[in-house]
């Protein structure tokens, strides 16, 4: 991840996408997510901080309500702003175990794991280095990335909180259309309510049987509404490759600051990733 001067390296890459302001892609609402600023440490671990701009948002409107009167306040923004959201990414390499890492993500609407790892493979594809193959010519690659959560015992420990509901969807047919194109069925959703009383491995076991029930009948996505500590709630997509597997799923934990951490952090705030590491120890 980090090498020594000369080698290839994702920091290599990133850095020098963050420089030419090419780590970067657009999202389907006009917003831009961008890579802006890198922090290699010592101990191997590699901080990332990205921004999500929105140049089409319209100003953000106030309301107080006092003495029984409505107030309405605008926060207009200058010609050559925009609104903006940041989120950390720190990744830590696995003891023993090569190109391996554990990653904290910040959590904020709009920048997820998906989302953020698409950027970075966008920045490593640009990052073209020489290997010989295995006829000893010399040629071009370049290396790239995926993420998967944490084996299914993580999500027996959130099924025990309670399941919130569990959701179903697929494309939707109706018979009364005509076919002249002016309108097109979207999706049709279902939602399941959990009334027994199972054990957490029992509910687990459960939902494999029943996503693959649920693809036979023609359910194309199957996800779990899971109640979380802190009256906090997390939807798990259970994808089709994972009947055969364990499931896997992304922790989610809730951690207190001294420091101020506002919407947009123009900086890496130090304290975020000295609590994650510690994180990603436990």
């Amino acid at each position: 991840m980090i090498a020594e001067k000369g080698q290839p390296s994702i920091f290599d890459a990133l850095d020098g996408g963050i420089k030419t302001d090419t780590v970067k892609a657009a999202q389907s609402n006009g917003d831009i997510v961008t890579l802006v600023e890198l922090d290699p440490r010592d101990d191997g671990v590699l901080v990332l901080l990205f921004h999500r701009d929105s140049p089409n948002a319209a100003d953000p409107t106030y309301r107080r309500i006092a003495e029984g009167k409505r107030h309405i306040r605008t926060g207009e923004k200058d010609d050559d702003e925009e609104q903006t959201v940041s989120a950390h990414l720190v990744i830590s390499p696995v003891a023993g175990n090569a190109n391996t890492y554990k990653v904290v993500l910040e959590e904020i609407p709009g920048l997820s794991a998906s989302s953020l790892i698409e950027i970075i493979r966008i920045g490593l594809s640009e990052y073209q280095y020489d290997y010989t193959d295995k006829r000893g010519d010399l040629k071009q690659t370049y290396c790239t990335l995926r993420y998967e959560g944490e084996k299914s015992a993580k999500l027996e420990e959130a099924l025990a909180k309670g399941i919130l509901d569990i959701k179903l969807s697929k494309p939707a047919t109706v018979d009364f259309l005509d076919a002249d194109g002016i309108v097109a069925p979207g999706r049709e959703t279902a939602t399941l309510k959990l009334k027994a009383d199972l054990e957490p491995k029992d509910v687990l076991e459960k939902l494999k049987i029943w996503k693959k029930k649920a693809a036979d009948a023609g359910w194309t996505d199957f996800s779990v509404d899971l109640q979380l500590d802190h009256n906090r709630k997390k939807t798990v997509k259970i994808e089709r490759e994972d009947e055969a597997k364990e499931i896997l799923f992304v922790r989610s934990e809730q951690l207190t600051f001294v420091t101020s951490m506002p919407v947009c952090s123009p900086t890496i705030v130090a304290e975020f990733v000295t609590k994650s590491i510690e994180l990603i120890k436990t």
